[in-house]
């Protein structure tokens, strides 16, 4: 089969074409999807602020563990039952320097949060801790999976 010279330079010009408007929709998605995730651990951190259990629930996994910043681990079942009773209660959580990456079917998240809770009765001081937060596309919901809290401390 015979191309001509017009044709094949045609079908390079549209090649090109498609990767260069498929890659800015892609950026774009990309960008929009990264902004998703933002809200919903935004969203996620609200309503623990809140103690809203049953809202909150959906946006772990069944499988979702914490690390927390004693180095306990901590399934989402813990964490929403202690929540659920009273005996964790976050008092405040202010989150910065958040950046997310988007890997296809996966998210990480990681942020700074000033953070003050009250553990069974007992207000703790404001810690300042990094946190590192994967979801994943569960079906056609995004959700928490993996969560790592470090607390800031001085170096020795």
């Amino acid at each position: 089969m015979k191309v001509s010279h017009g044709k094949l330079l045609i079908g390079r010009f549209i090649t090109i074409m498609v990767l260069v408007f498929g890659a800015a929709a892609l950026a774009q998605s990309t960008a929009d999807l990264e902004e998703h995730i933002r809200n919903l651990e935004l969203e996620r951190q609200r309503l623990m602020v809140e103690g809203d259990v049953a809202a909150v629930d959906p946006f772990h996994a069944d499988d979702f563990r914490l690390i927390n910043p004693f180095g306990g681990q901590l399934t989402k079942n813990d964490i929403l039952d202690v929540v659920n009773v009273g005996g964790l209660v976050f008092l405040k959580i202010d989150i910065s320097n958040m950046e997310v990456r988007v890997f296809g079917t996966g998210a990480a998240l990681k942020y700074l949060a000033t953070m003050q809770v009250e553990l069974e009765g007992e207000v703790l001081p404001e810690q300042h801790i990094w946190h590192l937060v994967t979801y994943e596309l569960r079906g056609d919901q995004w959700q928490a999976v993996w969560s790592v809290a470090s607390e800031v401390r001085e170096m020795p």
